[in-house]
């Protein structure tokens, strides 16, 4: 079914709209939201589809009590091939626009979330989350946000349920605690980004869970070209847990300001994969007695800088 739900002021609901499971080609164009979701924040939306081929544009949100925007594989949804753009977010309490699937609901794939702005929320302002595949994030701005600008997660201890193919490009986060964040991720592109006002890091990798399961690794990322301003006593482009679980880091081109520590790990080793640009001095946030404080990129291997 194809639904056009267009120029609608909707308010106090759980949810504003829903793009059921099954849908195909649905718009919401050009509405105002305002005040969806329970008291207690534990539910509310002002846009979820479960649709695939779904447009959301030119929208207007405030005061959500959840997710302003949620692309969800519940109830054998896809949330695929999707545009998510132009659209204003303010004063959400969890996320502003969320990609979340399970690894029991299908993959999310193909969706493209771009030139929105969301400010002033609580949470996160853009989430990337689990079995998604293929997601694009470009020029968007994000002001003001109490965690992540853009958060990029992998669900903890499965054996395939990461985020796989995300493009975070030109995008502009100005006062959050994390500029971008990757936790459990592959194939992560953060290109031509920037990131001020950040009071604890610019850019974090970052893995968690047990070894023996296949998402609980950063696989293949590329951070470049962003510029990252920050405040004294924090790290702009932090790696954190040992180059093992973070396999293929490639750093280049990064303006780096502010920070006490531009860059920092918190493996006491330097890495043996990945690539990184000579002259990048990784500092250990825990050094200990007669051990080095860090390490520098000294050789040159091919057209990129590798260790």
């Amino acid at each position: 079914a194809e639904i056009l739900v267009e120029n609608c002021k909707i308010g106090n609901a759980t949810c504003g709209i829903l793009f059921d499971s099954g849908t195909t080609k649905c718009r919401a164009l050009h509405n105002n939201f305002h005040d969806c979701g329970a008291a207690d924040g534990n539910t509310g939306y002002g846009i979820l589809t479960l649709g695939s081929e779904s447009l959301i544009e030119g929208n207007l949100f405030s005061a959500v009590k959840r997710h302003a925007i949620y692309l969800s594989g519940a109830a054998g949804g896809s949330a695929s091939y999707t545009q998510v753009r132009g659209n204003i977010i303010s004063g959400t309490q969890l996320c502003g626009i969320e990609c979340y699937t399970t690894i029991a609901q299908p993959i999310s794939t193909g969706n493209v979330i771009e030139e929105n702005i969301i400010h002033d929320c609580v949470g996160i302002g853009i989430d990337i989350n689990s079995n998604v595949i293929d997601v694009t994030v470009v020029g968007n701005i994000i002001r003001t946000v109490s965690t992540s600008g853009i958060y990029v997660e992998g669900l903890q201890n499965e054996t395939t349920c990461r985020p796989d193919g995300v493009l975070i490009a030109n995008n502009v986060v100005n006062g959050a605690e994390y500029g971008i964040r990757a936790l459990n991720g592959k194939s992560i592109i953060i290109k031509g980004n920037t990131l001020k006002g950040i009071t604890t890091n610019g850019v974090r990798i970052q893995t968690t869970g047990a070894t023996t399961f296949a998402s609980n690794y950063c696989d293949y990322i590329q951070i470049l070209d962003n510029l990252v301003a920050g405040a004294p006593g924090t790290t702009g482009i932090y790696i954190v847990e040992s180059y093992t679980r973070n396999r293929g880091v490639y750093v280049d081109g990064n303006k780096v300001l502010g920070f006490t520590y531009p860059y920092s790990t918190t493996d006491a080793n330097q890495p043996t994969a990945g690539w990184y640009v000579r002259g990048d001095k990784f500092w250990q946030l825990s050094p200990s007695a007669s051990a080095a404080p860090g390490w520098v990129c000294t050789s040159r291997v091919d057209t990129k800088m590798r260790l």
